[in-house]
């Protein structure tokens, strides 16, 4: 099965360019020469005439930096509920009205139903959002905090019959790092601009440097620094799944005694069926599970066939209990990713994160 209504140019951008975009004045040159010293045929003004239609169509949710909240000194988790059936569309849409809220599921296969994401610049506004949306719905959001990171792919897998071969994330000054934990006035303006993804043009860093009123070397020279310093994960292309045809997604999450967590996160890490894997904090004894893998797959039967894979992946590596409960993904409800605010704001100001 290939991913639906894109060519073998548009799955060799997306294959590529994932793992990181050049931080240079004219980006898409350097990228573009690439792609052609891999044999696909594209030019500058055609990449981006390529990505802007991606975006269009769903493909890409956003082409440029990807921040990470707890880098920057605010805070990221996951949480999950439960909703009735009857209640759930309510309950679903009183989560994501929260900007808060970057990503949210429906899963089927255990009692939390409803499972989202958060990420935000303040730290405080986890907990008070989880507080909003109980009082909001009736039911209390449990948060579940990412302890370990066994793994964590932030490419997804694409049919490239091409078989593109690129990395072009070193491409850019070379700047020092700095210890600092936050960002200053002007970084945080610098992302704010860049929340909606790069410009779509050819010099896209100059385009923002003038939207902002600074010099476009400061731009990129900040860029390499706060990706240097991990506060940028990456600079590329977000993809959502479905547009490549995985919509049978799951995540199975076992109990598991700590002496053994690190045997059985490195066993999933290992397991080329496992998209991401992390130790996270139980909320109390009713959800005992601490370890989590996610899969990605096309069909129920591929999804049964990877999470088969994982547990197989646990057997072998570690004497433990199959203490597990696998949720099956039946509907994507929210994805925006983090965009990061100009300037700080109370949570009383729900347009902002």
């Amino acid at each position: 099965m290939t991913d639906a209504g894109i060519d073998d140019v548009d799955r060799a951008i997306v294959a590529a360019f994932q793992r990181g975009f050049p931080v240079v004045q004219r980006p898409f040159e350097p990228a573009a020469h690439a792609l052609r010293s891999q044999g696909v045929t594209v030019d500058a003004a055609t990449f981006v005439a390529r990505v802007e239609r991606l975006l269009a169509d769903g493909t890409l949710t956003r082409f440029g930096p990807v921040v990470d909240a707890d880098a920057i000194g605010g805070r990221a988790t996951l949480a999950a509920m439960h909703a009735p059936a009857d209640e759930f569309d309510a309950v679903a849409a009183a989560v994501n009205d929260h900007r808060a809220v970057v990503e949210s599921h429906e899963f089927e296969g255990a009692r939390l139903n409803l499972w989202f994401s958060l990420a935000t610049a303040d730290a405080t506004r986890v907990d008070e959002t989880l507080d909003a949306v109980a009082a909001e719905t009736g039911y209390r959001p449990h948060a579940l905090p990412a302890t370990t990171t066994f793994r964590d792919d932030a490419t997804l897998p694409v049919d490239d019959p091409l078989a593109v071969d690129v990395d072009l994330s070193d491409l850019g000054p070379n700047p020092k790092p700095t210890d600092a934990t936050g960002l200053t006035a002007a970084e945080r303006t610098l992302l704010a601009a860049l929340g909606d993804g790069l410009p779509l043009s050819e010099t896209p860093y100059r385009d923002v440097a003038a939207r902002i009123e600074r010099d476009p070397e400061w731009v990129v020279e900040t860029l390499r620094r706060l990706n240097v310093e991990g506060k940028i994960g990456r600079v590329g292309a977000v993809v959502d799944p479905r547009a490549l045809g995985y919509t049978a997604n799951a995540t199975a999450a076992w109990d598991v005694p700590a002496d053994a967590v690190a045997a059985v996160g490195d066993a999933l890490a290992d397991c080329d069926a496992v998209l991401s894997c992390h130790e996270r904090e139980p909320p109390d004894s009713s959800w005992p599970y601490n370890v989590y893998a996610s899969v990605l797959a096309r069909t129920p039967e591929e999804r049964r066939e990877r999470v088969e894979r994982a547990r197989a992946a646990v057997a072998v590596r570690a004497d433990v209990p199959d203490e597990r409960v696998t949720l099956d993904e039946t509907r994507t409800l929210k994805r925006t990713g983090f965009r990061l605010a100009a300037h700080p704001v109370s949570v009383a100001d729900a347009g902002e994160p």
